[in-house]
C-alpha cells in the first residue's frame, strides 16, 4: 500500500535502514566462483654498471619491445658513483621475460628482489561490492521518481548522493588494482662508479663556470 506521498511504508523503511547501514536496503548480488587468477608482480633490481646511458638505452629497447614503458626515471650523483633509478611498466605476462632479458646482460646483481601477490579475493569481493552498490542507486533512483512529498525526495537524494561517493571511491580502487593486475612493476637502479680524478676535473669545470 502507497502512502499519501507515493513511497510504501516499507520502502521509506528500507531507505533508511539503508542511509545507516551499508547493508540495509541493499542485496548484495552472489559472487561467481573465480576463473582466473589475479595477480600482482612486483621486481627491484639493482646493479652495477661502467654505462649507465648505454645499460639506460637497452632497458628502454626491452620495455619498448615489450610493449612496456618507463614512468619514472631519476639520477643522483653521489661522490663516488652517479645513480640512475627508473621505474619501467610492462605487461604481466610478459614480467618473466622482460626480467630474463634484462638479466642476461647482468653479471652480478647487488638487488634481486621478485614478488607475487594473490588478489583474487580481494578483485571478487570489490568488483561484487561495485556491483552491489549500482543495483542500490539504480533502485534509489526508482525510488526517487516515486517520491512526492520533499522529505521523501531529500532522504532518497541524500541516500543517491552517499552511494554515488561509493561508488566513485570503489571505482577507483578498482581502476588501481586492476592497472596493477594487468602491468606489472619494475623498480631499477643501476650504479656508475666515478673516479676521484673524475670528480676533482668535474670540481674544476664547474668552478670555472662560476668564475
Amino acid at each position: 500500500m502507497l502512502t499519501q506521498t507515493g513511497l510504501s511504508a516499507g520502502e521509506m523503511t528500507g531507505l533508511r535502514a539503508g542511509a545507516d547501514h551499508e547493508q540495509g536496503s541493499e542485496t548484495r548480488p552472489e559472487s561467481k566462483p573465480a576463473t582466473t587468477r589475479h595477480i600482482v608482480r612486483e621486481g627491484n633490481l639493482a646493479w652495477k654498471t661502467n654505462d649507465r646511458v648505454q645499460t639506460v638505452r637497452h632497458l628502454q629497447t626491452i620495455a619498448k619491445q615489450f610493449d612496456g614503458h618507463l614512468t619514472r626515471e631519476l639520477e643522483v650523483r653521489h661522490s663516488h658513483r652517479i645513480e640512475h633509478q627508473l621505474t619501467i611498466r610492462v605487461p604481466s605476462k610478459h614480467f618473466e621475460t622482460v626480467v630474463n632479458d634484462i638479466s642476461a646482460s647482468v653479471a652480478h646483481f647487488d638487488v634481486r628482489e621478485l614478488s607475487s601477490r594473490d588478489v583474487t579475493t580481494q578483485f571478487v569481493d570489490l568488483d561484487a561490492r561495485l556491483r552491489a552498490k549500482i543495483e542500490t542507486e539504480a533502485r534509489c533512483r526508482e525510488l526517487l521518481s516515486k517520491a512526492n512529498k520533499i522529505e521523501e525526495m531529500l532522504t532518497v537524494e541524500e541516500q543517491l548522493g552517499r552511494l554515488r561517493a561509493e561508488i566513485e571511491a570503489m571505482q577507483g580502487r578498482m581502476n588501481a588494482l586492476s592497472d596493477a593486475i594487468q602491468l606489472s612493476t619494475l623498480n631499477i637502479r643501476i650504479f656508475e662508479p666515478v673516479s676521484s680524478s673524475s670528480n676533482f676535473t668535474s670540481r674544476v669545470a664547474d668552478n670555472v663556470e662560476l668564475g
